[in-house]
């Protein structure tokens, strides 16, 4: 996240010089592991990850770039060169709003389980959220 931030940050500050401003996105995660089983039911440890920030369709490769350049020059942080600019093509989904703690997510994941098995829809991709408020542990669960 610390890299994500500054460079969306970044990008939006090139693109309201340009006169097109925009809000930043939520940020969002994929989720998965590297087997057969669910990531539901592996441990921690062996979660796969991936940290997405969306961006505006008119935002370029080449603004992106641009936006880089000047988190490298301004702030020092090397891991923004770690971030990758590329498109998501997920296709059909199940979708639900989870509210609560974390701790609770499996039942709603179990609920858009259930609904596959009626629709007879397979799962095929990483589980992706999209984080309406912060996922930092300060926040007080009536928050979540």
């Amino acid at each position: 996240m610390s890299a994500l931030y500054p460079l969306a940050y970044g990008v939006k500050r090139i693109m309201k010089k340009e006169g097109r401003d925009f809000t930043v996105a939520k940020l969002e995660a994929l989720w998965w592991v590297d087997s057969e089983k669910p990531y539901t039911e592996a441990p921690r440890e062996e979660w796969c990850w991936r940290l997405l920030i969306r961006q505006p369709e008119f935002v370029t490769h080449k603004i992106v770039e641009k936006a880089r350049q000047e988190v490298l020059k301004k702030k020092k942080l090397q891991l923004v060169k770690d971030v990758r600019f590329e498109k998501l093509r997920e296709g059909m989904c199940v979708q639900i709003l989870h509210i609560g703690l974390y701790s609770t997510e499996s039942e709603s994941i179990a609920k858009m389980r259930k609904l596959m098995e009626e629709k007879n829809l397979i799962e095929n991709d990483p589980h992706h959220e999209i984080y309406l408020v912060a996922p930092y542990p300060r926040k007080v669960p009536e928050q979540i």
